[in-house]
């Protein structure tokens, strides 16, 4: 409450003086313990916190817009594969209660809440606020927008892939103008070294400086060269709202990373999550199976769509509880557990025993696989894929959508030998061959490879060379390389255009390449596999 008061949130008014038919909204103190990552209590364990009910805010008439990104999963999976190279370090940030921080505009309606208990009579007078509180459906908005002008005014330059990463280049050189966006690339070579007599900035050996800002919510990560140049955006932040430099990046969003310091070597892992997940389910002596679906998938997946004829409500809060873990895992350091996954997903409603039974096989799985690791390492990049170069997989598999005969298509895209992007899913419509369901997945795949490309290109990470894709239809590499269109084909004539034109000289940004079955990675994402197939593309991609 002392925070509260010394920031100046709101002025006590009496409720008399509110105009007629002000709203009011509610307030509530909260308490919890605060733990560490390993679910341990911190030496300063209790937390109070004075919020507003955010729940009865009208839009239009409390608030206009609440809005508020985040960054992208995708994108600091991202950032971690760029940077893996030497003399790159990471640093995590913590804010102290950022909603608070950010004032209410100006042309914002006023807003009005209770007084808090125990301080003020809560019958008689009001808070009329200046700032945003913990609660309000606006509070991530005004914060977000707090944040982004902190970091414009550094210098820092707002990405337009991803508008919760900033990033700024510094000329390192006091001989050399370095050009404004470099092409990193070379930094991962290590071709742009300078002479320490040549450096503006003693610590960065790069004729750059170069400082990346991730955002998501209060916690931040700084990916860069030089810690001088972190150092003083963490002091420029500090005159506007208390930052907390938490060192190098150890767990970040209930991932944890290890990072070599010399060679820059990055690892990413949940083994701490899962070994709660098995604990809660009582598993943990349970034994590990090789893959994380049944191999007779065919009857499986029909049994799984039949009807359940008992609605339990406990089975059904209990499934819903453990697929949604799954899910968590699956967007962050378990891309091969993607299609099993959205099999489990689409029985959420009025699941049974069968599900739950699958389901709790995926945790066997996930005890045995816990302990291998998600690493991006450039310098151990050798081959036609070179360090910084991204490359993908696309695949599809007809028809195998149980009744409707929709095809489940995946892809996955690799950098700097490990996987930054996948997915898993099925067509939204019905193709009539295989050729058709291949185009399919790779139009959805070459989406997301300009997507990535444009993130690269703002941070400095140039792509000279068109993104290869890997196919292994023929018939889709062909039809992919020139517009046949034919009329048996207008359901799909749009995303086959959308193909052929990445890949002509006036763009390029794709390139569709051949490659057979046994080497395709994106099979894991569309179907199961065998041991024997699925743990080498697993361990290809991870």
């Amino acid at each position: 409450m002392g925070k509260l008061r010394s920031l100046g949130c709101w002025e006590v008014l009496p409720r008399s003086s509110l105009p007629p038919n002000a709203s009011v909204m509610k307030s509530r103190w909260t308490f919890r313990y605060k733990t560490n990552e390993l679910g341990n209590l911190k030496s300063v364990s209790h937390r109070s916190r004075f919020v507003a009910k955010g729940y009865s805010q009208v839009q239009g008439l409390h608030y206009f817009e609440n809005y508020a990104p985040v960054a992208s999963f995708i994108t600091l999976r991202l950032l971690f594969a760029l940077t893996s190279i030497p003399n790159f370090q990471v640093l995590q940030y913590d804010v102290s209660v950022a909603f608070i921080q950010s004032k209410l505009d100006s042309n914002h309606p006023p807003v009005y809440c209770e007084c808090a208990e125990e301080y003020e009579d809560r019958r008689k007078y009001v808070y009329r606020l200046h700032r945003h509180l913990y609660g309000m459906k606006d509070s991530p908005r005004g914060w977000g927008q707090l944040f982004a002008s902190v970091c414009s005014d550094f210098g820092l330059t707002r990405l337009k892939s991803d508008e919760c990463v900033f990033v700024k280049f510094v000329n390192n050189s006091k001989t050399r103008i370095q050009n404004v966006q470099p092409n990193l690339a070379n930094i991962i070579e290590a071709t742009t070294l300078v002479p320490e007599n040549d450096r503006i900035y003693s610590d960065c050996p790069h004729a750059t400086a170069i400082l990346i800002i991730a955002s998501y919510v209060d916690d931040n990560l700084a990916f860069t060269n030089c810690a001088a140049l972190a150092t003083e955006f963490e002091v420029h932040c500090n005159v506007k709202f208390p930052m907390n430099a938490e060192g190098p990046v150890n767990w970040y969003l209930s991932v944890k990373y290890d990072r070599d310091s010399i060679t820059g070597a990055v690892s990413a892992h949940q083994h701490l999550y899962i070994d709660n997940l098995l604990k809660k389910w009582g598993m943990e002596q349970c034994n590990p199976l090789p893959t994380p679906f049944p191999q007779k998938a065919d009857d499986i997946v029909k049994e799984l769509a039949e009807p359940v004829a008992i609605h339990d409500e406990k089975l059904v809060k209990e499934y819903q509880a453990l697929v949604g873990s799954f899910l968590y895992l699956q967007v962050h350091t378990f891309p091969e557990i993607f299609w099993a996954v959205s099999v489990l997903s689409k029985c959420m409603i009025r699941p049974g025993p069968t599900h739950l039974v699958i389901a709790k096989k995926l945790l066997r799985y996930l005890k045995g696989r816990k302990n291998i690791t998600l690493r991006w390492y450039a310098q151990e990049c050798t081959g036609v894929h070179k360090p910084g170069t991204i490359y993908g997989y696309a695949d599809a598999s007809f028809a195998d959508t149980i009744p409707h005969r929709h095809s489940s298509v995946g892809y996955v895209f690799i950098l700097n030998g490990a996987a930054i992007s996948w997915r898993a899913s099925r067509t939204t419509l019905i193709v009539l061959n295989a050729a058709e369901a291949e185009l399919y997945s790779l139009s959805s795949a070459t989406q997301e490879a300009i997507y990535l490309r444009k993130v690269c290109i703002e941070l400095g990470f140039l792509q000279n060379s068109p993104t290869i894709m890997y196919e292994d239809c023929q018939a889709a590499v062909a039809l992919s390389k020139k517009n046949r269109f034919r009329n048996r084909s207008k359901h799909i004539s749009l995303r086959w255009s959308f193909v052929v034109e990445r890949q002509s000289l006036a763009i390029g940004d794709i390139a569709v390449v051949g490659i057979s079955r046994t080497g395709m990675l994106a099979d894991i994402f569309c179907s199961p596999r065998s041991t024997s197939s699925f743990i080498p593309f697993r361990n290809t991609i991870l």
